[in-house]
């Protein structure tokens, strides 16, 4: 309630301070239409995640879904989960509780969304210990001007983690020296869930102020975990966002950006997390994100662009064992606390050395630490015997460290327009990424090359090659060494040589494509081949202490198998006129270890449709139907063991539906969404989420009894407002 009251307040205070618009400036932003759903907007829509260069999607050597604001309101998804949901190459899945992403038929082998990267305005904020990229309501996509998902390696740029994808955010800003300021308040029958974003903007002679954020709450749905309907699926959700950012245009300042970001989720555990299911099961992932950031054309030839960033991220988690369980000696809680910092800075030139040569180069550094206690600790609360006095007793552990990560690289990219055709597009880079750290030294380059030849004013063709690496953190060695301690600590048959050093992993990725684009018609096609070695993933080890009790750690290690993937994206948009607009994409991927092993709880064929009409007039509404289905996953036997996943390859027990090769045949879910403008100020949305209540449950790597239920139909209804 508090929040709630917080954010009405503040729409109060920045109005009396001056941020509410003139009638006139109001007038001078209306449009004939509210709803144009032109696709020559689509068409001409600019994006930069390709090669750092604002460019169409159909120049960009990469393939590339992109999203504006106005289609994020269309749809009513404001999370990079449910956007990752209707793009093709790309989808979502639960691990442990938390999000997690699949690409082109691959995806983490833990719960942390350490091989995507993830910009906001240019700056990376994944997690600093885990390297986790956040996809829930900890960054509502309210503030966001556009999206891009960029498919495919892309270290040759962003070093490392660029390892699967690179999503990139861009936020709103005001062309013209004016005020704005917009709020949504939703509320939903899904756990009761409560949902508040806002954004406040202002540009004048000085320069451009923003301020965002974002609140949810939801409660767990209720909802059981595979076979078994007395154990629970505790899905709760608290999340916080604040970002604000001050860009200066006056002469002396000029260029120059200041900026925080605030990111908190805490969730439950999900499934299995701990020993079982629990409504004590809670997670916490927070970063805080200080930054300056100079951007500026010097002249006509030359760009600079660099940015000093701070990262000071927490993960931390309490974990519950079933009671009934619970015997002498045992620690029915458990929990842990890890901070982490991270600086990082990076200096770029953007040079245009004649009208068909181009060259971007650029260096940078990151380091980060976990730190070592008291800021870091382990705890637990052991049941002890009655007959000593108090039955429990509190244990603390100290961690040692500080673990380091240093990271050095220095990067280049040529891009040369040749007079081919209608035109070709060469582009060529690569980066040196200088990596030293307890786990070792390594120094790989990542290279990229890409073609894109114009056939005509309408066809474009592309080809494409990259390599990226995703070198291991402060958590992978960190969990490697507390296990190595642990082992000595408690002896019996465990063995420290056992647990590995870890070094990079690295994805080399082929790809080729096709976008065709004309009036009222965006057609695109890209056929990918992609090979990674030495996946950098979390495993489970397990051995008898000394004391006859079983210790399963997690940690981290580089797999001996080849994984090769590849598969085809197709993707389509048609607008019928500017009230009345479709979209379709299909996606096939298909992964496999050592050329046999397919991979496990991946779907391999995805199929996603949306269309979307617009009333114009004096009554005016905007509706949009999504259509999905998600099929061709290859489920593990179960039990299985953890520290092998690829030893369960399919499930083809009875209860499940399956097709003629033992998968899954997958579900299909249908959201639809209202949008009722009132005025140009003052509106309702009412969103429906899975229509048709379809009872599925996602496959999960530890077998079909623990299979995630899919959210059930649920209702969110928002009211808008802007001044």
């Amino acid at each position: 309630m508090v929040k709630y009251v917080f954010t009405a307040l503040l729409c109060v205070f920045i109005i009396k301070s001056g941020f509410s618009q003139t009638n006139d400036e109001k007038k001078d932003e209306e449009k004939e239409d509210f709803y144009n759903m032109s696709l020559q907007d689509l068409v001409n829509l600019e994006i930069s995640v390709a090669a750092k260069t604002t460019e169409k999607i159909a120049d960009a050597p990469g393939v590339i879904t992109a999203y504006t604001s106005d289609d994020i309101e269309r749809y009513g998804y404001y999370t990079l989960k449910d956007l990752s949901n209707i793009t093709s190459g790309y989808s979502s899945f639960s691990s442990f509780g938390e999000t997690n992403l699949e690409t082109r038929g691959q995806k983490a082998g833990s719960w942390n969304v350490s091989k995507h990267l993830l910009l906001i305005d240019g700056i990376p904020v994944n997690h600093s210990r885990a390297n986790s990229a956040p996809l829930e309501y900890q960054i509502p996509l309210f503030f966001a001007n556009k999206v891009e998902f960029l498919k495919g390696p892309g270290s040759a740029l962003y070093g490392n983690s660029a390892f699967y994808g690179v999503m990139n955010l861009t936020s709103k800003k005001l062309e013209d020296q004016k005020s704005l300021i917009e709020t949504k308040f939703s509320y939903g029958d899904a756990g009761q869930s409560k949902r508040v974003m806002g954004n406040a903007l202002n540009k004048n002679e000085l320069g451009q102020a923003s301020f965002s954020f974002g609140f949810y709450q939801k409660g767990f749905s209720g909802d059981s975990l595979g076979a078994n309907n007395g154990t629970f699926h505790f899905n709760n959700d608290n999340s916080t966002f604040l970002k604000s950012s001050y860009s200066f245009t006056e002469r002396k300042l000029k260029g120059f950006s200041l900026g925080f970001i605030y990111m908190n989720r805490t969730s439950h555990g999900g499934e299995f997390w701990g020993a079982t299911p629990s409504p004590v099961n809670e997670v916490t992932w927070e970063e805080i994100i200080p930054y300056l950031k100079y951007e500026r054309e010097l002249n006509e030839k030359i760009k600079v662009k660099s940015y000093l960033k701070y990262n000071g991220s927490k993960e931390k988690s309490t974990y519950g064992a079933s009671w009934s369980s619970v015997q002498i000696g045992s620690s029915p809680l458990i929990g842990y606390d890890y901070l982490a910092a991270n600086i990082e800075a990076l200096g770029e030139v953007n040079y245009e050395i004649n009208e068909n040569t181009n060259l971007i180069a650029g260096v940078n550094f990151d380091t980060r630490k976990e730190l070592a206690s008291p800021y870091s600790y382990d705890w637990n609360i052991a049941l002890t015997d009655t007959a000593t006095g108090s039955p429990f007793g509190f244990y603390y552990k100290s961690h040692e460290g500080p673990i380091r990560v240093n990271i050095a690289s220095a990067y280049l990219q040529i891009r040369n327009r040749i007079d081919i055709l209608e035109g070709m597009t060469l582009t060529t880079g690569a980066r040196l990424d200088n990596g030293f750290s307890e786990a070792g030294v390594y120094s790989p380059i990542s290279p990229r090359i890409g073609v894109v030849q114009k056939l005509n004013k309408t066809l474009n063709i592309k080809a494409l090659y990259g390599q990226a690496l995703r070198a291991p953190g402060v958590k992978e060695i960190g969990l490697n060494t507390e296990t190595i301690d642990e082992i000595k600590r408690n002896g019996g048959t465990g063995n420290i040589n056992d647990i590995p050093n870890v070094g990079a992993e690295i994805i080399k990725s082929f790809e080729g494509g096709v976008n065709y684009n004309n009036e009222g018609l965006s057609l695109s096609m890209a056929y990918f081949y992609n090979t990674t070695t030495d996946a950098l993933d979390g495993v489970q080890y397990s051995y008898i202490a000394q004391n006859g009790d079983t210790i399963q750690p997690n940690y981290f290690r580089n797999a001996s198998a080849v994984i090769n993937a590849q598969g085809i994206e197709l993707e389509a948009q048609y607008a019928f006129n500017q009230n009345l607009r479709l979209m379709l994409n299909h996606a096939y991927a298909k992964a496999v270890q050592n050329d046999s092993v397919k991979f496990v709880d991946v779907p391999t064929q995805k199929t996603n449709a949306a269309i979307s009409y617009a009333l114009n007039g004096k009554f005016k509404i905007a509706s949009t139907l999504v259509f999905r289905h998600v099929w061709g996953y290859v489920v593990p036997n179960d039990p299985i063991n953890l520290s092998d996943p690829s030893e369960g390859i399919r499930y083809t027990g009875a209860g499940l539906d399956m097709n003629a090769n033992d998968e899954l045949k997958g579900y299909t879910m249908l959201d639809f969404n209202l949008q009722f403008p009132m005025n140009e100020n003052f509106g309702f949305e009412l969103q429906a989420r899975n229509l048709l209540d379809t009872k599925w449950k996602q496959p999960s790597l530890l077998g079909v009894n623990s299979m995630i239920p899919l959210e059930r139909r649920n209702f969110l209804f928002t009211v808008y407002c802007k001044f």
